[in-house]
């Protein structure tokens, strides 16, 4: 048989289209419904998850199903029961209607289950957390019965806070834009840039629960008297869940022309949320996703590693997020001198091709960045947090997306602290950069898995450093040479490790 000229079948499809879609305007026969299936006469669906294990670790989950013409009615109610025959708790609507009125197509969400599913006709069953959405006042609030959201109508402050419990766990969360006037040329000097922050224009409730909730949030971004670069935000909420979802449109209506070097050109495009930090610094950690399922895992003060051993017990503890034990119940060589060990205060990972990302840390600004690591393929989790809970965030198709970046920076205190870390909680801002897809989650626990990256090769030079240096006359370095001086009581100890850290010194 001669194979079809490709022309030939586009056009064939074209007409066909065509057919399909003016066939039932007067004049012409109507629409017929598919030859009779078993789903014709009512019979249950069953339904089941692409991923092994269910839901994961997904606050919930939306499913459209097809029906023939005449199935279902728009008043009809569906149950969703499990594979034991218990019933499952499921939010459905109609998307799409047949010429003579009955369902076409329904959606149903989820929020809990595993397993093959079975939808039917039938009365819906109630989450025993039911989600709820409050308009009245200057906020709406959305509550999973687990977290509550409080969403803004005005200014732009997109979600005000976000609570778990009585515990507040992050605020103040809204849209980054950089703008930049010109494009980059290596001999004009500094690249210029503005900051524009989103503005709320309209909000709505798209949906109320008892599932699922959802609200959209219209704007611009706005900077003194120019507006532009129109977003939407709708916000995902599922009833029983820790977490919810952001989904980020913008429309581009910047001037761009052919052949010239200025206009209106996007050097960032994220979302910023501040958290919280009421621990001390030995209690605050982070953790950022890399390779498949490694996992960067760093105390803001890491205490384990040091020339001198706070205890075992201490650092096992510190090692898996765990809140340590008094200072004054460590070893004092380490308690004395612990105003002397480095706080991280800034992370920053970016995946900026999709051969490979870089994650780098630095103490605060104005010091220089050192490299923390590094690999092939990160997945775009992280977490910012302490022993008493914190904010962790996803975003979808991490390093598919490139470029992509996420930042942890932890403001620089206005007033000295005790060794301790004791004093009032300082917050630490959390920003995701060219993302179209957010996903936070609060748990009160972080995983414990080691960060590994199986594709990376380090050569001593760029090995991500530790507050462990080699002792002197150690061949265990790049050269044998004694990387410390002498320690003087009125002088910092400068190590290689840290040189583009404040002065400090090592226990």
């Amino acid at each position: 048989m001669s194979p079809i000229p490709r022309r030939s079948l586009l056009k064939a499809a074209a007409v066909a289209g065509a057919a399909a879609q003016f066939s039932w305007v007067p004049g012409v026969k109507d629409a017929q419904a598919a030859p009779g299936t078993a789903a014709a006469d009512g019979d249950p669906v069953t339904l089941d998850w692409l991923e092994d294990g269910g839901l994961g670790a997904a606050p919930g989950s939306t499913v459209g199903v097809p029906w023939p013409m005449g199935t279902y009615h728009e008043d009809q109610t569906f149950a969703l029961t499990d594979a034991e025959g218990a019933a499952v708790p499921v939010q459905s609507w109609p998307l799409a209607y047949w010429p003579d009125g009955s369902l076409k197509w329904t959606a149903h969400a989820v929020s809990s289950g595993s397993g093959e599913l079975t939808l039917t006709a039938g009365d819906t069953a109630a989450p025993d957390k039911k989600v709820t959405v409050d308009r009245r006042g200057g906020t709406i609030d959305v509550s999973t019965g687990v977290i509550t959201a409080k969403i803004g109508k005005n200014g732009s402050a997109l979600i005000k806070s976000v609570t778990r419990g009585a515990t507040e766990i992050a605020k103040n969360g809204r849209l980054v834009l950089i703008r930049q006037p010109e494009i980059e040329d290596e001999d004009q000097g500094a690249v210029r840039t503005e900051r524009f922050d989103g503005t709320i224009s309209e909000v709505a409730v798209e949906q109320d629960g008892p599932v699922r909730a959802v609200v959209r949030i219209d704007g611009k971004h706005r900077k003194g008297g120019r507006s532009w670069l129109p977003f939407s935000i709708r916000l995902y909420f599922y009833a029983g869940a820790d977490s919810f979802r952001m989904v980020h449109t913008i429309t581009f209506d910047g001037t761009v022309e052919p052949g010239k070097a200025s206009g209106d050109f996007i050097r960032g495009l994220g979302v910023r949320f501040t958290v919280p930090m009421r621990d001390a610094a030995y209690d605050r950690h982070i953790r950022i996703g890399g390779e498949g399922t490694g996992l960067l895992r760093e105390a803001v003060q890491g205490i384990t590693g040091l020339r001198r051993d706070p205890g075992a017990t201490v650092q096992a503890a510190q090692y898996a997020g765990r809140k340590l034990a008094d200072p004054s119940t460590w070893d004092q060589r380490v308690t004395s001198r612990l105003q002397h060990i480095p706080k991280w205060g800034d992370y920053t990972l970016s995946q900026l091709s999709a051969d490979g990302f870089t994650l780098r840390k630095r103490t605060t600004k104005g010091y220089g960045w050192i490299p923390a690591g590094g690999g092939g393929h990160a997945s775009g989790f992280g977490y910012v947090g302490g022993a008493s809970g914190g904010f962790s965030f996803g975003l979808r198709d991490f390093w598919e997306k490139f470029p992509r970046s996420s930042t942890s920076a932890t403001p620089t205190p206005t007033r000295p602290r005790s060794p301790s870390g004791s004093g009032r909680p300082r917050p630490s801002r959390w920003t995701c950069a060219s993302t179209t897809t957010a996903w936070a989650r609060t748990p009160t626990q972080s995983s414990s898995k080691a960060w590994r990256s199986p594709t990376r090769t380090t050569s001593p030079s760029s090995a991500p450093r530790t507050a462990s240096p080699a002792p002197p006359n150690s061949s265990s370095g790049p050269t044998s040479r004694p990387r410390r001086r002498k320690r003087s009581p009125n002088r910092w100890t400068p190590y290689g490790c840290c040189r583009n850290s404040p002065p400090h010194r090592h226990s």
